[in-house]
């Protein structure tokens, strides 16, 4: 993977780690009804078949994603194959760029490419155009105990869609539109979205605290995405979208000039490019529905391979982000818990429980790690110094004895306090922060423009210096609603929240 954490290097020097099984990952895509589409393979004897329920591809940018969805003809179990390529073209991919997973139940893994086995499952493309595609596949997958099996003769037909747009979940939201003035005397603010009609009447200097506030336009709409119209009397001044969640409450402010851009935006793309030859190198992807990260994608631009696919979905009181991970969450919305791998991309670098605990002012001050091997015993912890608004310092300290701890690492940072961004990286260390930010609330990040860091490691038995490095972050470019679009990296690789020196870095966001 491209991140590496010298955090998780430094705990797995401290604690020896137990490997533990394998972790899976399914894709899950909306159905759009049926198509005169097939897809079978067999497994020996054994013949697995049934109609495709959709066929698509998704654009990430750096590369281009084809997932092709099925069912058993009973309904009951799914085929799901995905093929990963900057395009699609006749001819062969293999694994970890071509994957496959059949599912008992719409849920029990029955057979799944591993993806850290180069080459060991292969997709032919015998013929694509704009309206379907087809071919064949095959190769070495595990079933459900984790046992090897070979899939032979397997076969799909399938109507494609160019791109996918998953169907909205269930439930219902608000959104007010308001204004601080009217447009011009006499004439209406007038809203028109889904096919209705509001009005503004009354107009205030400050956002109302709650949707439906006297003399709003507020529309109550399923979930789901809309354009709208703004008008003075009769003339369009403007018009915008919005994105309505279950049971939220969304407000837009209009001005007689039109509609106040949004400024509720998260990170929806972090994409390395090397700073001498401009190239793509590494990208981070979160696929966004309504306001929430439904799927988070690790791309390696250089071989235009997605390492890493965590499917993310929201229970009560957690956010999953695949069947062996997940983050609780409290009644504020922050993190409270993390239960996962030490690095959430390999399932192999041993479970660990990491608790948060933040103060008055919602920063988070520690992450305590607990290791599956002895629970209720901090082998780690993080501690963050805070001056004001900014993270400034933190500590790694591994375990010495019981309830002793030294400091194996620290880390300072240096801002721009001239300058304060919108939505900016997270800068708290660990995997599990770093990768999924847009999907989670970690607290109240650091307010200004980061500039520096140093970061020292010591031995914690003799507190000797063992090392120094310096990370400079500049080149800023932040557009005019105070969000940074690019910055570079130069000195020392900051490999602790994954950015590396001769990188260029674009920023790209989702607002709402």
């Amino acid at each position: 993977m491209k991140w590496i954490s010298r955090m998780a290097m430094l705990l797995v020097a401290t604690w020896t780690l137990n490997a533990c099984q394998k972790e899976y990952s399914v894709e899950n895509g909306g159905g759009v009804g049926s198509f005169a589409s097939q897809w079978e393979f067999k497994d020996g004897t054994t013949q697995f078949k049934g109609p495709v329920d959709t066929a698509y591809i998704d654009d990430f940018g750096v590369v281009k994603g084809m997932t092709i969805e099925g069912s058993s003809p009973n309904g009951l179990d799914a085929f799901i194959l995905e093929i990963f390529a900057q395009n699609f073209t006749v001819g062969t991919y293999k694994s970890p760029q071509a994957l496959m997973s059949y599912l008992r139940n719409g849920t029990q893994v029955t057979y799944q490419v591993d993806p850290t086995v180069p080459n060991a499952f292969e997709v032919n493309i015998t013929k694509i155009d704009s309206a379907s595609v087809s071919g064949t596949f095959g190769g070495k997958v595990l079933d459900s105990s984790g046992q090897v099996k070979t899939i032979t003769e397997g076969k799909f037909v399938a109507k494609l869609r160019s791109t996918v747009t998953p169907p909205p979940p269930p439930g219902e939201g608000k959104v007010t539109f308001w204004a601080a003035e009217s447009c011009s005397a006499g004439r209406a603010m007038t809203l028109q979205i889904a096919g209705r009609t509001g009005t503004i009447t009354s107009f205030t200097a400050t956002e109302p605290s709650a949707c439906g506030a006297a003399g709003t336009a507020t529309f109550t709409l399923p979930v789901g995405n809309y354009t709208y119209k703004l008008l003075c009397g009769t003339d369009s001044i403007g018009t915008g979208s919005v994105a309505i969640t279950a049971n939220g409450c969304v407000k837009v402010k209009c001005s007689p000039g039109g509609v106040t851009p949004p400024t509720n935006c998260k990170l929806e793309k972090i994409v390395e490019y090397d700073s001498a030859s401009g190239a793509p190198s590494y990208g981070y992807i979160s696929t966004f529905t309504a306001q929430q990260v439904t799927r988070f994608q690790m791309v390696d631009s250089t071989s235009n391979t997605v390492d890493a696919t965590f499917n993310i979905t929201y229970p009560a009181g957690r956010v999953q982000v695949d069947a062996n991970q997940y983050f609780t969450v409290g009644t504020d919305g922050r993190i409270t818990q993390f239960n996962g791998y030490l690095d959430p991309t390999d399932n192999t670098s041993g479970n660990v429980v990491i608790k948060y605990t933040y103060n008055a002012a919602g920063q988070m001050t520690k992450a305590g790690y607990e290791l599956s091997q002895a629970p209720g015993i901090e082998a780690l912890q993080l501690v963050y110094t805070y001056n004001g608004a900014n993270l400034t310092k933190f500590e790694l300290r591994t375990i010495v004895g019981i309830g002793t701890y030294a400091k194996a690492g620290e880390v300072e940072y240096s801002y721009d306090l001239t300058k304060a961004p919108k939505n900016f990286i997270c800068l708290l260390a660990g995997g599990e922060l770093t990768l999924f930010q847009s999907a989670i609330n970690y607290g109240t990040a650091s307010t200004n423009l980061l500039t520096k860091a140093i970061f020292r490691e010591f031995n914690p038995q003799t507190s000797a210096l063992v090392s120094t490095s310096v990370t400079d972050f500049k080149n800023y470019e932040i557009d005019a609603n105070n969000y940074v679009k690019r910055f570079n990296v130069s000195g020392d690789d900051f490999d602790i929240i994954g950015l590396f020196a001769g990188y260029r870095y674009n920023l790209v966001y989702k607002c709402f």
